[in-house]
């Protein structure tokens, strides 16, 4: 069974994902790591020296890979928070496998990606004063496809342990309502 974790970047999908997988036992994928190795650059550099849209391009393709191949035991995928907002993409998510929302605030997501935005290409030229704004702007054009996720955790209260308890909740669930897919 595939449990994508998708939402906007800074939400916990990796570090969260990690941890979901390392108590079920089960392999963690990261959309973003696959990209890095597989094209040799940083996330940075692709938009860089590619632009934008090639690297939607590799995400796509990276996507339609992990859609398409069977996996002999679960597997939790943190997807980059830009992936699921391409229509293909989100179908591809919601026709494979469990797909979770972790959705937080615009407040918490400013103050998690203050000082590390230089990493993040979307954000990484936008000013301190301006970034609750861009976060905010961004977030509302890819809420439609982040909604369409079949759980959403609201997580603006909840410890990374009431998270990851209701991640496992949630894979429970979906496996004893579906066991025909797994």
């Amino acid at each position: 069974m595939k449990v994508y974790l998708i939402g906007f970047m800074g939400c916990g999908k990796s570090t969260l994902g990690q941890k979901v997988a390392k108590i079920l036992g089960i392999d963690f994928i990261d959309t973003d790591k696959i990209i890095t190795k597989e094209s040799n650059l940083s996330i940075k550099s692709i938009f860089e020296e590619l632009g934008e849209a090639a690297f939607r391009s590799l995400e796509a393709d990276i996507i339609n890979k992990i859609g398409e191949k069977v996996y002999t035991k679960d597997v939790i995928i943190s997807t980059g928070g830009g992936l699921p907002c391409e229509e293909n993409n989100i179908k591809v998510i919601k026709n494979t496998g469990l797909s979770i929302y972790l959705k937080l605030n615009t407040d918490i997501l400013e103050r998690r990606l203050k000082y590390g935005k230089d990493k993040r290409p979307i954000i990484s030229l936008t000013t301190d004063e301006n970034l609750n704004y861009t976060i905010n702007d961004l977030l509302q054009k890819r809420s439609y496809y982040y909604e369409k996720a079949d759980e959403i955790i609201i997580c603006n209260q909840m410890s990374d342990k009431e998270i990851i308890d209701k991640i496992i909740s949630l894979i429970e669930n979906y496996k004893s309502n579906n066991t025909n897919k797994i």
